[in-house]
């Protein structure tokens, strides 16, 4: 439904949350990523290898100078914080659990597009899909992190724009076009770059979107 209302080949966008560290005592990649139930931390190996035949997973990256480690706490810190504020994705994770409801949503984006559909449905304080915000949400962690740390001093106004995804957006956008951002408009944006795709239970190197598109064997290339 996602790739039918977004004309996209892909349906859904996380953040690897955690890497292994087996000095700290783990050795497994975590996920962290809004779905149909709500928010939540999943481990890779999930996708990666229990379900490998079921899901192409594409791996891309930020890699401005300022984007360190510490940044890239700071943007997980404020997805999770995000959870607990005034957007209840576990509530909107029971709604969309009704098959009819999230197809009229879906419909609705693919008539008018997900900012639409996304605005319309906040202005009538009803609650949308989880699988629907996905991508706003990973979309949302990155822009929190770069508004924050500007306005701390830490990091230039401009330098905002160097997290933003989606071309509807600007740094002052609000969480409502924020969420509105689509797995495409993720996986399209010039502002990260390609790092490797799993597919069939292997995983390749790239750098392209045009070796990205024959690996998944589809014609369309971002």
């Amino acid at each position: 439904m996602i790739r039918w209302t977004t004309r996209s080949y892909f349906s859904h966008a996380a953040l690897i949350f955690l890497v292994p560290e087996p000095n700290e005592g783990f050795d497994n990649t975590f996920v962290l990523e809004a779905i149909p139930t709500g928010v939540t931390i999943t481990n890779m190996h999930h996708y990666v290898v229990e379900r490998a035949k079921d899901y192409d997973i594409v791996i891309k990256r930020v890699e401005k100078p300022w984007f360190t480690e510490d940044v890239q706490r700071l943007v997980r810190g404020h997805m999770l914080d995000f959870v607990r504020a005034e957007y209840d994705f576990h509530a909107i994770g029971s709604f969309a659990m009704a098959a009819l409801r999230s197809f009229l949503f879906g419909v609705r984006v693919r008539m008018s597009g997900l900012q639409k559909a996304v605005e319309k449905a906040r202005t009538n304080k009803k609650l949308i899909p989880t699988r629907f915000v996905c991508s706003g949400f990973v979309q949302y962690g990155y822009i929190a992190a770069a508004r924050w740390l500007a306005s701390q001093g830490k990091l230039n106004d401009a330098s905002i724009n160097d997290v933003i995804f989606s071309a509807e957006l600007d740094a002052n956008a609000d969480v409502t076009r924020i969420l509105a951002t689509t797995p495409e408009e993720v996986a399209s944006s010039n502002k990260s770059t390609w790092k490797y795709v799993v597919t069939k239970g292997k995983v390749y190197s790239v750098s392209t979107s045009e070796e990205v598109a024959h690996l998944l064997g589809s014609k369309k290339v971002w």
